[in-house]
């Protein structure tokens, strides 16, 4: 879930809206894109990665552990109880304290949880409880991990399979991740790049976590190998874009607008995460997703393989059999996904505004 996509929807219909983070990265990332403040939690929930953004799955179920038994868990749960007394909605996108706190308050409660996850990233749980706690506990854990996420007013389960898209079942929904519209034309955009008509422009989108200056040099020679301009966004590997050195890259740290960048290219290189996927299927755009070990990424990318949405490699040195695989093939184009998931979240917003009540 993008936090600032969502607070831009809200605040367009008249909403209020607080955000909070648990990254001092993030907050600064936050407050860069959309100059309005986030606030900070503990930094000591959080999940461990490398310089290629494969999780350390044991050190991040530790770290997870130390934040449970620590008097950090308890200083959130006070902020945000305090904090949020007056709020109508807590939206969380899988932190533990609303859960709890909401499980603490149950039906007396007058404000209403929604829950946001990935499909995946439940099964990524899942398999944490699974792989790394014994017997009983394990199955335990993960028989009723769902549960605890589900048990809300409305639980919104991000997905790119298409053949689910939009599907209700009592308080859960199944929806595409939520981008901003596009409000621009490609001519404009490829204008704004100073791109001529007849040049391919390849967009990419990696997050802080990539780090590693040999997946830029694989993206350069790819765009010159096909005559393309490069545009990547990257805050880890934007310091690297002007020892480049050529007119046809350019490397930004953060872009708000991204997805304008996507509508108008003509092939997007990204992470196996959600939201860049889902616009490349919205606006017919050749796509090629980076796997690392994450486990909610794998699981994308078996998604996207399995409905043909894009290529996925292990390795940047696939990318020029990725790219010769997708290029020239114009996917179908499904624009009506961005506004009607919109809409719905809208909708699911609104009502459970009214209606706070856990489902029963």
């Amino acid at each position: 879930m993008s936090a600032a996509v969502v607070q831009s929807l809200l605040q367009s219909q008249g909403y209020k809206v607080s955000v909070y983070t648990t990254s001092s990265d993030g907050k600064d990332f936050y407050e860069t894109i959309t100059s309005s403040e986030a606030n900070l939690l503990s930094d000591t929930f959080k999940f461990v990665y490398d310089d290629s953004h494969n999780m350390h799955l044991g050190q991040s179920v530790l770290q997870v552990a130390r934040y449970a038994f620590s008097k950090h868990l308890l200083q959130d749960m006070v902020r945000i109880r305090d904090e949020c007394t007056e709020a109508s909605v807590i939206i969380n996108d899988i932190h533990p304290v609303p859960i709890l706190l909401q499980s603490r308050a149950r039906r007396s409660s007058q404000t209403a949880l929604v829950n946001v996850v990935s499909e995946h990233s439940l099964g990524a749980v899942e398999q944490i409880f699974s792989g790394f706690l014994p017997g009983a506990l394990g199955r335990w854990g993960r028989s009723n991990i769902r549960r605890l996420f589900t048990d809300c007013t409305h639980t919104i389960i991000n997905t790119l399979e298409p053949s689910s898209f939009f599907y209700t079942q009592n308080n859960i929904t199944f929806l595409p991740p939520i981008v901003h519209p596009v409000n621009r034309s490609i001519s404009q955009v490829r204008q704004d790049l100073g791109i001529t008509s007849d040049r391919p422009l390849f967009v990419a989108y990696m997050n802080p976590l990539f780090r590693r200056y040999e997946l830029l040099q694989h993206l350069v020679d790819l765009a010159n190998h096909h005559n393309a301009f490069l545009y990547l966004v990257s805050e880890s590997l934007a310091p690297f874009g002007k020892s480049i050195g050529l007119d046809h890259v350019q490397v930004v740290p953060y872009d708000f607008t991204f997805g304008e960048k996507i509508y108008a290219a003509d092939l997007l290189i990204t992470a196996a995460g959600l939201a860049a996927p889902i616009q490349a299927y919205a606006y017919g755009i050749p796509l090629v997703v980076l796997v690392s070990s994450h486990p909610e990424h794998q699981r994308n990318a078996a998604t996207i393989a399995k409905c043909n949405l894009g290529v996925p490699i292990m390795d940047a040195v696939d990318l020029p059999t990725a790219a010769s695989k997708i290029l020239g093939r114009k996917p179908q184009a499904h624009p009506e996904i961005v506004e009607l998931t919109r809409l719905e979240w809208l909708s699911i917003v609104d009502q459970a505004k009214r209606q706070p009540q856990f489902a029963q």
